[in-house]
């Protein structure tokens, strides 16, 4: 099976704004002085020291929480939004349809929580997919180049030589076969989703709006 790397339209005609990366804001002011909220931040902020499994087992826990965000002026609300502050754990958010959509697939394991966006009728949910972590990569079948200039493809031989070496982006990933039929692939090593060539097919064919396709195998998956 094929697959995408997808990420979030950049394009102004399409989200509405032109910073290219988010149409909503979080708005920390109707969550501050919830409890849950304030243990859950320091867990989800990129700038603290986050061990992921911790992370992604805590919001597993907990039930019944609302995030909050407000739209900026002259934003679009798309199927796939991008929101700031960037919260770890969670790449977008998605419109109640796109949900519906990809509950006919196999994506794996997952964690919803609902963001209501002011004024706004729509739901939409913050999603995050469980990431397939680097100790499972097989590291004897997965290939490296280093961006900007596109060297000759090259291994590293573990996870902690992929943590030292910053230049270094994955070009054919091999994962454990386990994971050959999911529809969404999340992985610690892209920071972009793969979704397959069937999800994107019936996405683009439900006129989802947001989605940026990358080129198919931009980032090569195989399975072993």
């Amino acid at each position: 099976m094929d697959y995408y790397t997808i990420s979030l339209s950049a394009e102004p005609d399409i989200i509405g704004v032109n910073n290219g990366i988010f149409q909503v804001e979080i708005d920390d002011n109707l969550m501050k002085n919830d409890p849950i909220y304030t243990e859950l931040l320091p867990k989800l902020h990129i700038t603290n020291k986050i061990n992921y499994e911790d992370s992604y087992k805590y919001i597993q826990e907990i039930e019944n929480f609302t995030f909050y965000a407000k739209k900026l002026r002259k934003a679009k609300l798309t199927d796939i939004i991008g929101y700031s502050p960037f919260l770890y754990l969670f790449k977008n958010a998605y419109s109640k349809e796109f949900i519906n959509i990809i509950s006919d697939f196999n994506i794996g394991d997952y964690k919803d929580f609902e963001l209501v966006i002011r004024n706004e009728k729509e739901k939409y949910f913050l999603r995050s997919f469980k990431r397939i972590r680097n100790t499972e990569i097989d590291f004897s079948e997965t290939y490296f180049d280093r961006r900007p200039w596109y060297t000759d493809l090259f291994k590293l031989n573990n996870p902690e030589e992929v943590s030292k070496d910053y230049s270094a982006h994955v070009k054919i990933l091999t994962l454990p076969k386990k994971y050959s039929d999911l529809d969404i692939i999340s992985t610690q090593i892209n920071h972009e989703l793969f979704f397959s060539s069937r999800l994107v097919d019936c996405l683009m064919m439900n006129n989802i709006t947001g989605l940026n396709i990358r080129d198919k195998n931009k980032v090569k998956l195989t399975f072993s």
